[in-house]
């Protein structure tokens, strides 16, 4: 009977030691790599519990992009490239391909190379792509069909953690007044289908961000033609809705329908429980951010217009309503208010903010060329606490930047806009902003394009709400044959317009 046991004894310890030997080179993981973990709980010492996470690599190319669907097969080796330190991290099938040093990463992105990285190794400066329409990033991503992932073993229970991807939405500009409310909203009685492209962008988000062009005031009359806007307070609802958090108020038009307006505005979003910011009374309400805490992060939003200096809020009395500002107006010359800029880390450090972003009213209309007084102005509110830029106003899409860092979205162009006159006020995009760990990784572009009364008599509005024709018969139908106006259409790859709108951001993006 000794003799069995000391056998037995002598059995289990050449297994233990051979076990540990491929623990230690990484053996183990390719042998339990299937989400087959029997082997490793039936050999590894019991005295230990053993802990398991699904380590995954994330594709990414360079910035300046168009391709980002990928099926798992066009991943093919000779296009793949890791970094060194991810080389135990390779699922089977991939332990061959190229590893590189950190700082030659660049370089084989800009040589048109993909490379494989880790959540916590990806920036905002590359472009996350998707496999077989799979991001990481996204709400409804599934672990167990993502094919780039690896189960992970260790006796130590840090290994495992329960983050979640943050995903921030955010839009250009929406103008609810004039031939938008005239032809769609008031004619139809209807407000809300002109967003059914991008309803689950919005509802999946954890934020989802609106740019509101003017204010809103009972049930105005539509204008043909008007350059003073006044929208309709149904906005507000539909926009709730809709399930958007945030409403940057301060655009350009904010005050053209008067001081009422600014408070029936405030007062109709914050009933709703919609959070309102770039308007006010008092210095406290103008540059009071809109926060949410989301996987113990509080992320606050400021908004700013730096175009309708008529409407800043400059009355120091705090007797009327106006537009948060950062900029100094001489005579329309424009120069960096560099002491209400400062105000920033002062927001910041007092709502104790772990990222801050502000929405910009900005830039020269209809160019997709960032201006100098742009630029100074993203520098200067990034270097005083800002994490991230995003604007509109030029009615065009233009450059993104990376400074220190932090990166700036100098116009997504128009969302819902009556400007379809020209090609590129048609277009714009919409964004999901990926967080990882309170950093931004990841910038999902999403072009759009919409279609009016200029390129067509054919309104497809009656057909669309009757139910006659589908959302995707929408988008397959030709500007010339019918459109649902005011509606933009989220586009795909094959779309001629989605090369045509990457292209105006790339022309001055140096990325």
């Amino acid at each position: 009977m000794k003799k069995i046991i000391l056998i037995a004894a002598l059995i289990i310890a050449i297994t233990s030691v051979g076990v540990l030997i491929l623990w230690q080179n990484g053996s183990l993981n390719n042998l339990i790599n299937k989400n087959d973990t029997s082997f490793a709980q039936a050999f590894l010492p019991q005295i230990k519990q053993i802990y398991y996470r699904q380590d995954i690599l994330i594709p990414v190319s360079k910035f300046k992009t168009y391709k980002i669907q990928y099926s798992l097969a066009e991943l093919t080796k000779d296009k793949l490239v890791t970094l060194a330190a991810n080389k135990n991290l390779l699922p089977i099938g991939y332990e061959d391909i190229v590893l590189i040093l950190p700082e030659d990463l660049e370089k084989n992105l800009q040589a048109d190379k993909i490379a494989l990285l880790t959540p916590d190794q990806v920036l905002p400066k590359y472009r996350t792509l998707q496999i077989d329409q799979q991001s990481f990033w996204q709400k409804n991503f599934q672990i167990q069909n993502y094919p780039l992932k690896k189960l992970i073993a260790s006796y130590d229970a840090t290994i495992i953690t329960d983050e979640k991807p943050i995903v921030i939405f955010a839009t250009g500009e929406i103008i609810p007044a004039r031939a938008v409310d005239r032809l769609g909203f008031n004619k139809y009685n209807n407000f809300t289908y002109v967003y059914d492209f991008f309803k689950n962008d919005i509802a999946s988000a954890d934020i989802a961000i609106a740019q509101l062009e003017n204010s809103l005031l009972g049930n105005p009359k539509p204008c043909s033609g008007c350059m003073a806007f006044i929208g309709d307070d149904q906005v507000a609802n539909s926009l709730k809705e809709e399930g958007f958090d945030w409403v940057n108020t301060a655009g350009n038009h904010a005050g053209d329908a008067g001081q009422k307006a600014y408070g029936n505005t405030i007062k109709l979003f914050t009933d709703l429980g919609i959070q309102v910011t770039g308007t006010g009374k008092t210095e406290e309400e103008i540059l009071k951010p809109a926060i949410n805490e989301i996987n113990g992060r509080r992320i606050g939003l400021i908004s700013a217009d730096d175009i309708a200096n008529y409407y800043w809020n400059l009355s120091p009395n705090n007797t009327t309503y106006g537009t948060n500002y950062f900029s100094k107006s001489n005579n329309g010359a424009l120069s960096v208010d560099t002491a209400r800029v400062a105000k920033i880390a002062t927001i910041k450090k007092d709502n104790n903010l772990d990222y801050l972003i502000v929405y910009m009213s900005w830039g020269i209309e209809y160019t997709n060329n960032s201006t100098k007084h742009q630029q100074e102005l993203a520098h200067k509110l990034i270097d005083n606490g800002a994490d991230l830029i995003i604007a509109s106003h030029p009615h065009w899409v233009q450059s993104i930047e990376e400074y220190n860092g932090k990166m700036i979205l100098y116009s997504m162009g128009n969302f819902i806009f009556d400007q379809t006159h020209t090609t590129e006020t048609r277009q714009g995009y919409v964004t999901n902003l990926d967080f990882w760990k309170n950093e931004l990784k990841n910038i999902e572009i999403i072009p759009q394009q919409s279609c009016g009364y200029h390129q067509t008599t054919n309104d497809l509005i009656p057909k669309y709400l009757n139910n006659e024709i589908t959302l995707e018969e929408v988008y397959n139908t030709a500007d010339k044959s019918g459109c649902v106006y005011w509606q933009p259409k989220k586009l795909k790859e094959d779309h001629p317009a989605y090369k045509q709108i990457l292209d105006r951001i790339y022309q001055y993006t140096e990325l």
